[in-house]
């Protein structure tokens, strides 16, 4: 028959185990997810093992502070709270179970302290930056801010102010942009967008005007990425480069210009003549040059310099495309050469034979040349 006292233990067994549950369930539905390391569903073995122990003597003195220890070891103060939580409850003197409460309690004061103290650090560095990027157009500050807050629609628009400033209208219209999808119906934003714009328009025109390494550089803060004119400035930036004897960053203009419109010649040639006279081979000169090559009917040679790239960077996008296309090119080219070849007349030799359909002649070099017909005679003496 089972005594008091035996189901008093039962029970005292089962209510701390639970305890321990519930603790675990609680803080899982909260969200305080805790390291990898202090897991319950992965815990190293130290709390493993003492788990296991606590689970076949759940009201031993020895097994909880077997766990509470391995916890503490591993730095899993959180968890190891409710399982002293669980042991007082069951032994509200135990000297070794308040002991170790307290230092758990005066670990976690510390780890929250220096979380605050961090916090704040945090707070002042966002401060600093926030003052930075409005008041003194820092580009640096705006993206370090906006890192913290990405939607904050002042600091967007402090960064348009940033970018206008550093003389880059085209990236500040598309960060005015975004500053007005954050503040539909704001004059202000529109105002900034529309003066950026009238700044771009500005380059543009410095751009297409100019002939020096400034009408270079205007073209590039110009461009505005999916804009009407994009491929017409990177061919005029590349062509400028060209003329002012930079022959790789020309490569690079007209590479991105090649991306916009592969079947542009003029692209193509300047892309051509440009990897040649650099010696570029890295896969995107040599995709660029192969589809260029395709592009100028160079079939057989875009064949071989698209498997270069391809060789080279197999993950390049639409290489292994462009691969298949200069194939297709060069087989329907040669099929076409075949037909043509086999369509033309035969021509005749060189040196045809003479047909006999009258007297023959030859001709016998001497002092004194005599022509022969087939006749007996001499037909002519000289």
């Amino acid at each position: 028959m089972v005594t008091n006292r035996g189901m008093v233990a039962a029970a005292s067994s089962a209510l701390f185990v639970l305890s321990l549950l519930l603790a675990s369930a609680a803080r899982a539905d909260a969200g305080h997810a805790s390291a990898v390391s202090c897991s319950t569903r992965s815990p190293p073995k130290p709390v493993a093992d003492a788990w296991e122990a606590l689970n076949r003597s759940p009201n031993e003195l020895e097994t909880q502070l077997g766990l509470v220890d391995a916890l503490i070891d591993q730095g899993c103060y959180k968890e190891a709270v409710p399982v002293l939580e669980a042991g007082l409850a069951q032994r509200p003197r135990s000297g070794e179970l308040q002991s170790r409460m307290r230092a758990v309690r005066s670990m976690l004061s510390e780890e929250h302290f220096f979380e605050g103290l961090g916090t704040a650090q945090e707070t002042a560095k966002l401060q600093h930056a926030l003052l930075r990027c409005t008041k003194a157009f820092d580009l640096s500050a705006c993206d370090e801010a906006l890192r913290s807050k990405p939607d904050d629609a002042q600091l967007v628009v402090a960064k348009g102010d940033a970018l206008a400033h550093e003389g880059k209208p085209a990236e500040a219209i598309a960060v005015y942009q975004r500053a007005e999808g954050l503040l539909p119906g704001d004059e202000g934003v529109k105002s900034k967008r529309a003066a950026a714009e009238t700044q771009r328009e500005t380059l543009v025109s410095q751009c297409q005007g100019g002939a020096d390494a400034a009408a270079a550089d205007a073209c590039q803060a110009a461009l505005v990425p999916g804009s009407p004119d994009e491929l017409t400035l990177l061919r005029r930036r590349g062509i400028l480069l060209q003329s002012i004897d930079q022959p790789e960053q020309a490569l690079d203009a007209f590479i991105a210009a090649n991306v916009l419109d592969q079947d542009d010649k003029s692209v193509a040639l300047a892309i051509v003549a440009l990897t040649d006279s650099t010696g570029r081979k890295d896969a995107v000169a040599l995709a660029a040059r192969g589809t260029s090559l395709l592009t100028l009917g160079r079939a057989a040679e875009a064949v071989q310099t698209l498997h270069q790239a391809a060789t080279l960077a197999p993950a390049l996008p639409g290489i292994i495309a462009e691969v298949a296309r200069a194939e297709q090119a060069a087989h329907t080219a040669a099929q076409h050469q075949a037909r043509t070849a086999s369509a033309k007349p035969n021509t005749p030799a060189a040196n045809p034979r003479p047909t006999a359909t009258g007297p023959t002649f030859a001709t016998v070099v001497g002092p004194t040349p005599t022509t022969y017909s087939n006749d007996a005679a001499p037909a002519r003496t000289n």
